[in-house]
């Protein structure tokens, strides 16, 4: 299927040193109908990433991800679909305040998903 459409992901991350963190999520990656026969199809997954961070200025951040993505496609509610593919991806974030930032980037599932996802969304840190 050739499908675009708007996915959302909610994700959890640690931040041990200056230039590197590790990050887990939770992935919408698309919902929609068949062209075929009209059947909903949908995918989700979960992904476990590395990313090294550069910093431009004091509340400026860069990005680049490396990591992977379980994946799991059903058609009408029924598993049709899984698999395990790498995860690649970068972006920048901003801290708004001590515990509000915003952030965007552009990720790139390979394997048998081929998916590109951008997304732009706010972070909220306790630290």
């Amino acid at each position: 299927l050739d499908l675009n459409c708007t996915s959302w992901k909610t994700f959890v991350g640690y931040r041990p040193l200056e230039n590197f963190a590790l990050e887990g999520a939770y992935h919408s990656l698309f919902s929609g109908r068949s062209a075929l026969d009209g059947a909903k199809v949908e995918s989700t997954g979960l992904s476990a990433s590395a990313l090294a961070i550069h910093s431009l200025k004091d509340n400026l951040d860069l990005f680049g991800k490396l990591g992977f993505l379980a994946w799991e496609g059903r058609s009408n509610g029924k598993a049709k679909a899984d698999g395990t593919d790498m995860l690649l991806g970068g972006g920048i974030q901003s801290k708004i305040n001590d515990n509000l930032g915003i952030r965007g980037e552009v990720e790139y599932v390979g394997g048998d998903l081929d998916s590109t996802n951008y997304t732009a969304g706010v972070t909220y840190s306790t630290f």
